[in-house]
């Protein structure tokens, strides 16, 4: 039997994923960046994976070592860079001289966001035939104000499929926020977050989307939007080059697909060298970390390493540094964790690992509990599907939460027991657990919930819709304890706190008093 020899397999980019079968199509190695195996003989595939592209390589191993390198992959990127599948001259060069330009307008100081939306897929000097991408597309504070209207006032050039503006704000949480091409009455927010001394990049390429005729129509021909759930973010230091370095905005959008498609993409050289902190690229070292903490074996000393050079960087006002140095502290590893309002995190397993571990901080104003209702599945952003009026309607909400006391139980974690005090408190009932007896209790919670309200957020809509369910049929016994199970199981899908299912809960069945 022959020995293995060895066999070593570079891919052009250090992001890239390698994976490599045998014969029998089993794997027998996998890396990034680079890999070396010692193989017997035969014939194997070799996988290099970067981004939404892929590419195989056949080669056969002998009695003497081999090299088997991988060639650069063109994926697609939001960002405009050579070598992708989505770069254009018309978009790549006004991309970096819109950059490197002073602000457009400066509603804050401390830090700065440059937002490039495009689309791809238009044609040098062939404007769209219908409304641009961009429309309605605007920035919002934390407070849903808007600070500045990309459209109409950035510097939009539809005839070649693209929009730029840039921006000096103060520090703190912002959302890049268009309406719904479908829903006008709906806007989908990508939240980023603006740091003292840094520049966010944000870049958006376009998506095909069907924009019905009526809410219960077919849809109609597809029409280009803008993918804001696609976007990507870079990070710059103000004082240093405003230029976009090729090379770390190429590492960086393969870590971030490799980590939206729960792939490991980040090489074991950039790993140690984020650890050192030898390269201040904050986006991708929150990458690196959610690599760690998504390895089977957690090393919380290497994430939080990662965590104390992001927030020497960046200060205490990055929601997702924060959740790292909450996780780290609750794995007995001791770190400086600053106090900080800014909520929510950037991404969504930052928001899943924040509410998992109970990180949210005590002073945020409102708890932005309600915000978690809103958000959308499938994106690797913690993107929120909102109504227009999402200021006035957390407001409202906060008000209601704050003038209405009623019973105290109210706000209990006994669901049950918040359903029976409400019913008690109506006029002239008996006691809860004699209320079934003495009242038509569901024919009156039927009664109140049967009209929606359009303003109530998605948890409540549901909870309304199950309950109505539950009520709906004459002849099956319901009790408050089933409604309760009910209800904790969709407040564990939306992933709201058993206080706040309580209060949603009692509210609604306070109805019947009325």
């Amino acid at each position: 039997m022959s020995q293995p020899v060895a066999v070593h397999f570079i891919a052009a980019d250090l992001g890239t994923r390698i994976l490599v079968f045998d014969a029998s199509f089993r794997q027998v190695g996998t890396g990034v960046g680079w890999l070396q195996l010692q193989l017997g003989r035969g014939i194997y595939k070799a996988r290099f994976e970067a981004g939404d592209r892929m590419d195989d390589e056949l080669f056969e191993v002998g009695d003497t070592p081999i090299t088997v390198k991988g060639k650069a992959l063109s994926f697609s990127s939001p960002i405009p860079l050579n070598n992708t599948s989505t770069n254009h001259e018309y978009h790549y060069y006004p991309s970096r001289d819109l950059a490197s330009k002073p602000p457009l307008a400066t509603p804050g100081v401390g830090g700065q966001v440059y937002v490039f939306a495009r689309d791809s897929r238009q044609q040098y000097n062939q404007p769209p035939p219908g409304p641009p991408q961009w429309q309605g597309l605007c920035v919002r504070d934390a407070r849903h104000a808007v600070v500045f209207d990309i459209d109409p006032k950035g510097i939009n050039a539809p005839q070649n499929g693209f929009a730029s503006a840039k921006l000096e704000l103060n520090p703190g949480l912002y959302f890049l926020e268009q309406p719904d091409c479908a829903h006008t009455d709906m806007v989908l927010k990508l939240p980023f977050v603006v740091c003292e001394g840094w520049c966010t990049h944000i870049y958006v390429d376009s998506k095909d989307a069907c924009k019905p005729d009526s809410p219960s129509a077919p849809a109609n021909d597809a029409q280009r939007v803008l993918d804001l759930a696609g976007a990507a973010m870079v990070m710059l230091r103000l004082d240093a080059s405003t230029q976009l370095d090729e090379d770390v905005a190429r590492l960086s959008e393969i870590a971030r697909q490799g980590l939206m498609h729960s792939q490991e993409a980040v090489s074991a050289q950039e790993l140690e060298e984020m650890l050192e902190g030898k390269r201040e690229f904050p986006m991708l070292g929150l990458y690196a970390a959610h690599v760690l903490l998504a390895r089977p074996e957690k090393n919380w000393d290497k994430v939080a390493r990662i965590a104390q050079h992001l927030v020497r960087w960046l200060g205490n006002g990055h929601p997702d540094v924060n959740v790292l140095l909450g996780l780290c502290a609750r794995h007995g590893i001791p770190v400086d964790q600053p106090e900080s309002a800014v909520w929510p995190p950037l991404l969504a397993t930052s928001w899943d690992l924040a509410i998992a571990n109970g990180i949210e901080p005590d002073n945020l104003e409102g708890r932005g509990d309600w915000q978690r209702q809103y958000r959308t599945g499938g994106s690797m952003w913690s993107c929120l599907y909102a109504p227009k009026r999402l200021a006035e309607l957390a407001a409202g909400r906060a008000v209601r939460s704050t003038s209405f006391r009623g019973p105290p139980v109210l706000k209990a974690r006994d669901l049950a027991q918040a359903a029976g005090a409400v019913l008690a408190a109506i006029p002239r009932a008996p006691a809860a657990e004699k209320i079934t007896e003495a009242i038509d209790w569901k024919h009156k919670l039927i009664t109140a919930l049967r009209t929606p309200n359009p303003e109530w957020p998605p948890f409540e809509q549901a909870v309304r819709r199950r309950v109505l369910d539950l009520l709906g049929d004459e002849d099956e016994p319901v009790t408050f304890n089933e409604i309760r199970t009910h209800v904790a199981s969709l407040a564990a899908q939306f992933r709201v706190p058993a206080e706040e299912a309580g209060d949603v809960l009692g509210t609604l069945l306070q109805q019947m008093r009325d």
